[in-house]
């Protein structure tokens, strides 16, 4: 049975309603978060569900004219204080707060276009105002709901002011009789017979009670889902002008991420966070071997920089007394041969500093783009850092595959090895440090194995390694806490514990900062090295008389001294990874969404753009090709495969084996079960497609004459029976029109009317002039005899079933 327009109305205003109440509610959240204000949030929530219930339903709280002119004058006046009162940001923060109170008192009035049109502008206002304000990642979890919710309340309001036009347009009176024409009037094409509906869609929805079903709301998925992919493409993929500028909106706290720097401060506000973002990738190759060279537990060191001045908890680097010279070319016969040498080649990102990182030590053999540093041992670049660059060095730095823990100095360090910091009234700031060192260090035990036992106590003892912020004693050292105090923290602090406690002791020493490790690429046979692989550790100093055993024998060592490698840093607590299985990881990773966030969205300028997007992608493509043109990219896959399918997969036996056999079996599988669900997925879809179009088809052939001749009949209690075909109605309904004599003649109207509609709906064809004008003719006869047959009898008993 047909819904009345009314009731269809009714129902699309109440979702309207309780729509725009969630759009207030989300707006006013949004804008809550960038103030740091919970109390508008929830006063919003309060306001949006008293207002749907006493307001909209009930009717019992409905401000009049007058008292919501009163209280937008006293909002204003509250503005107007607060305006006054705060700065730049404070007075944005008073007008977002003037359009929260304008929806306030909207939302206790008694609802009209109007007023719908005014909450969604304001909600609208309130958003663009929240976006200047807010600059956390929850801000953009929340704008896709908010964005969903606005394009559904957008399409309520549209369909219900539709339906008003139609309910005001046709109310429930019967269908006017046509008015003839004059003589001379063209004629005209009724718009009712095109194959598309001339009447908007919604007047249907106004007159059906399955409008707002699930295909309604199908439909708003899609328009959303497809909202969201295209601003996607749009944001990330259009190019954006001008240079670099970063930008910095205040109010907002950096976050620290796991990365190098040049300098290092300790004890930094909030916590330390690991950031994946690529540094550069490494591929090591023995000198006279195209073979891929592997490092025993993937634990190499890329030295950046070398630090030697602290001071309460600030490394800073050493100044560069001279300009950095080019480096010149090692002679191959300069190269040392006595050690193990192993070809590295290094392809680095773009970075805001000059310098290059390498496995120390290292000697050139391409000095194109390179130069050297002397007072601050550093490898610089001569190029523009911000874009991407390759270098080739050599390394003594394995042995059997191991890093070598000791490698020759250049020459005897300065003071600035063996200096402790001193407060200004002479105290000592890290007496306990200093402590700590006595203790553990060794009664006459040798420099190195005082180095070894301090390194030991530090990563075996009773210290943690931890990235979460610690508190600390006001006043107190950062590495004096960390001795005595809390006893945890990142690597910075495990070796600037042990500089410390080194120099305590007479030993010289110096921090080294830069990477550990790297993920190994089995496809590409190199080492990917992240900005979370960033890593500190010590270099002690050995004098001529303390060389390790591996270097008593090396010219330069017993000429200039050793330099020995340690590191201090621990493997993370067993809490730690426990955590990582807990909500530890999940903070994790809404800290990695954050810094995300505040990186590629926030900080999305053109040079970003570059580097993060249309480079990746057009190296991408470039590697693609070259593995299929080059023999060498060839090669490495078919290395792949060999290592993957013998070492992995057990294959090394042979494809006969019984690991063969089963790898074989498993791969038959899963080729059947991907053939199995790709073509029942294709089934489906093309389902889907011809249900679509069949969907299409029947909606675009819809004829509304023939709807007016049901809406006709209907509203004189003749309405056609689910079981009834459009045919048999027809016929159904002339048999009783030719029941009475006032209708007698009208009685083969409804079966030429219908005549008509088969043409059109099955027959795919248009009616011409003619034959419009005719079924036109046809509905206005029997409207008028239908109305001199109801006002002849005045009988209306409802509806009659034929």
């Amino acid at each position: 049975m047909a819904v009345p327009r009314a009731v269809a109305k009714s129902r699309t205003e109440r979702l309207l309603q309780i729509n725009l109440a969630v759009l207030t509610a989300l707006g006013t959240l949004l804008l809550g978060m960038g103030e740091r204000n919970v109390t508008l949030p929830v006063l919003a929530i309060i306001v949006a569900v008293s207002s749907v219930y006493l307001t909209d339903i009930k009717g019992w709280l409905q401000l009049n004219t007058f008292v919501a002119n009163v209280a937008g004058l006293i909002a204003l006046a509250v503005t107007w204080r607060e305006w006054n009162t705060y700065a730049a940001e404070g007075q944005l923060l008073s007008l977002a707060n003037l359009l929260i109170y304008l929806q306030f008192v909207l939302l206790y009035r008694k609802k009209t276009v109007r007023n719908y049109w005014l909450l969604l502008l304001l909600s609208l206002l309130q958003v663009a105002v929240a976006a200047a304000l807010n600059m956390s990642v929850s801000f953009g979890v929340l704008l896709p709901a908010y964005m969903f919710f606005g394009l559904l309340t957008m399409s309520l309001f549209v369909l219900y002011r539709a339906q008003i036009e139609c309910v005001e347009a046709a109310g429930d009176r019967p269908l006017p009789v046509a008015a003839p024409r004059s003589p001379g009037e063209a004629p005209r094409r009724w718009p009712l017979a095109q194959r598309r509906p001339s009447f908007k869609a919604v007047e249907t929805l106004a007159v059906s009670g399955s409008g707002l079903g699930w295909s309604f709301y199908r439909e708003m998925i899609w328009l959303g889902t497809a909202t969201c992919a295209l601003a996607l493409i749009w944001f990330f993929g259009l190019p954006r002008p001008g240079k670099k500028g970063p930008w910095r909106p205040s109010g907002v706290v950096p976050y620290t991420s796991v990365g190098f720097s040049e300098s290092v401060t300790l004890d930094q506000l909030g916590e330390v966070y690991e950031n994946p973002e690529e540094v550069m990738q490494v591929t090591f190759h023995e000198m006279g071997s195209s073979e891929s060279y592997r490092v025993g537990g993937d634990s190499a060191l890329f030295r950046g920089s070398v630090l030697y001045y602290y001071d309460r908890g600030r490394w800073k680097p050493q100044p560069r007394n001279a300009s950095p010279y080019r480096l010149r070319l090692t002679p191959e016969g300069q190269l040392p041969t006595d050690r193990q040498l192993v070809r590295e080649s290094v392809k680095i990102q773009g970075r805001s500093d000059a310098v290059l990182f390498s496995v120390v030590p290292a000697f050139t053999v391409a000095t194109k783009g390179l130069n050297y540093a002397p007072d601050s041992e550093q490898l610089l670049r001569t190029s523009n850092p911000t874009e991407k660059f390759k270098y080739e060095l050599v390394t003594s730095a394995f042995r059997d595959h191991i890093p070598v823990t000791a490698f020759p100095a250049e020459g005897p360090p300065g003071d600035a090895a063996r200096d402790m910091p001193r407060e200004r009234n002479g105290s000592d700031p890290l007496e306990g440090v200093r402590a700590e060192a006595a203790e553990f260090a060794g009664s006459d035990a040798s420099p190195e194995r005082i180095a070894r036992n301090l390194e030991s106590h530090l990563r075996d003892g009773y210290f943690q390694y931890s990235l979460k912020q610690t508190r600390r004693s006001l006043g107190v050292d950062p590495v004096e806490a960390f001795v005595t105090e809390h006893r945890s923290g990142h690597c910075e602090y495990f070796a600037s514990a042990l500089v410390l406690m080194l120099r305590s002791v007479g030993i010289p020493a110096r921090l080294a900062i830069g990477f550990k490790g790297g993920e190994w690429n089995m496809m590409g046979r190199f080492y990917q090295i992240r900005e979370l692989h960033a890593h500190a550790w010590v270099e002690a100093y050995m004098e001529k008389d303390q060389l390790p055993a591996s270097l008593v024998g090396n010219r330069q060592a017993q000429a200039n001294g050793a330099w020995l490698i340690l590191d201090p840093t621990p493997g993370r607590s067993e809490e730690e990874l426990a955590d990582t299985f807990g909500m530890g990881a999940l903070k994790r990773m809404l800290d990695f969404t954050q810094l995300m966030w505040t990186n590629y969205v926030l900080g999305m300028d053109s040079q970003r753009q570059q580097e993060a997007i249309y480079q990746p992608l057009v190296e991408r493509l470039e590697d693609a090709l070259q593995s299929f043109t080059n023999e060498e990219a060839r090669q490495r896959l078919r290395d792949w495969l060999v290592e993957l399918l013998g070492q992995r997969l057990g294959l090394s036996n042979g494809l006969l084996s019984w690991q063969g056999v089963v790898a074989a079996l498993t791969v038959c599988l899963l080729l059947i079960g991907v053939w199995k669900t790709a073509r029942a997925a294709s089934v489906r879809v093309r389902g889907w497609l011809v249900r679509r179009a069949s969907d299409k088809q029947r909606a675009a052939r819809r004829v509304e004459f023939y709807e007016q001749l049901e809406s006709l009949l209907t509203r004189y209690g003749l309405p056609r029976t689910a079981n009834q075909t459009q045919r048999e109605f027809a016929l159904a309904t002339g048999g009783y029109l030719a029941e009475s004599p006032l209708t007698q003649q009208a009685a083969g109207l409804p079966r030429r009317i219908v005549d008509a509609y088969y043409g059109v709906r099955f027959g795919l064809r248009e009616l011409d002039n003619h034959e419009l004008r005719s079924v036109e003719k046809a509905l206005s006869e029997l409207a008028a005899a239908l109305a001199e047959r109801h006002a002849a009898t005045g009988a209306h008993n409802g509806s009659r079933k034929l």
